[in-house]
């Protein structure tokens, strides 16, 4: 899928793109490589979210370091609270928030080594800003992975 990012080069950036399963994981990865990065992606099952910092391990290895480490994964539910389950909100928040999460923390470690610091990407929704109806247990996972980014920001970027 070609894209229209002339004004970028990402020549000699490692990066990780982790939930390619998804359509903003694959066209970021899709960029990266067309903006000459060098780019590991993983595409994620539903249900690994534990795993989700090997991914980090793997790409650091293969790739001598990490400049960049995007987290795209993403599954959607919409349906009444009343109707949801303890089950589908535990299965949301491993996808939504503690993969992104673990991810993070495997990743900070890796990044302060980066010429520059390097760049730790979230793709949330605009459901974790904004209450729509039979979305609140999908909302609330992104609303998390926001309140997450600001306070790495204030943690991570004085390093």
């Amino acid at each position: 899928m070609p894209t229209n990012i002339a004004h970028f080069d990402l020549t000699g950036q490692r990066a990780l793109v982790i939930g390619m399963e998804t359509a903003a994981g694959a066209a970021i990865a899709a960029a990266f490589r067309e903006a000459d990065a060098t780019t590991v992606v993983a595409g994620t099952d539903q249900g690994d979210a534990a795993q989700a910092g090997t991914y980090v391990e793997h790409a650091r290895t293969e790739l001598g370091g990490l400049d960049v480490v995007v987290s795209a994964s993403d599954q959607f539910m919409a349906k009444p609270i009343t109707e949801t389950t303890d089950a589908e909100v535990n299965q949301l928040a491993e996808e939504n928030f503690l993969k992104p999460f673990r991810v993070a923390r495997a990743a900070a470690p890796v990044l302060a080594q980066s010429e520059g610091g390097g760049r730790l990407i979230f793709v949330t929704h605009i459901l974790g800003e904004r209450g729509v109806a039979h979305t609140s247990a999908y909302g609330a996972m992104h609303a998390g992975v926001q309140s997450l980014v600001r306070s790495l920001a204030q943690e991570l970027g004085p390093q």
